[in-house]
């Protein structure tokens, strides 16, 4: 029985032993930084997207705003004349009968112009004039030497890592490890 108990401690501080010098492997190291490099890269991309959705959404929102104060003044003006020009019904000169029509409409539906397609038109007129305020100041090769060196940059740093696992592995193997 003691035999078995010395086995199993001998056994335990082996695996000890196994587990400290696999946290130590430089495979799985190099893999851990690599994970980590490309969680950076893409979690600061995807800070970059939130931050100009934001953006547009902000400026989005202005410009509905903008609208809505614009539809409320031209009501408000069409109230005015209306009131102005007497066009109650039973007060209503034959001469301002169609006049007297639309400012009634007016001042009646302009704040019903609310609706998901302006919107969504709004979104994409707003999006156009973001990227071409970006655009428009940065040359094609400027934008092109930008592209290439953050793609090369996350291209070489991948390689490295995975070229850098192939060869320990090598020299590990040929020198029998």
């Amino acid at each position: 029985m003691s035999n078995y108990l010395k086995d199993e401690a001998e056994y335990e501080q082996n695996q000890t032993v196994i587990k400290r010098g696999r946290a130590l492997d430089p495979k799985i190291v190099s893999q851990y930084l690599q994970l980590f490099f490309n969680s950076a890269i893409g979690a600061v991309g995807l800070y970059i997207m939130m931050k100009f959705i934001q953006l547009v959404n902000k400026d989005v929102q202005r410009k509905m705003e903008d609208r809505e104060i614009a539809a409320m003044k031209i009501a408000l003006d069409c109230r005015n004349q209306y009131s102005i020009n007497k066009c109650h019904p039973d007060a209503r000169a034959p001469a301002l009968e169609q006049k007297c029509s639309e400012w009634y409409y007016c001042m009646n539906h302009a704040d019903k112009n609310k609706n998901f397609q302006q919107s969504a038109t709004l979104w994409a007129e707003t999006l156009a004039e973001i990227l071409n305020a970006f655009l428009k100041p940065i040359s094609v090769r400027s934008l092109f030497f930008i592209l290439v060196t953050s793609c090369g940059v996350i291209l070489v740093t991948n390689m490295a890592f995975y070229s850098y696992r192939i060869q320990y592995y090598g020299v590990t193997r040929d020198n029998g490890r």
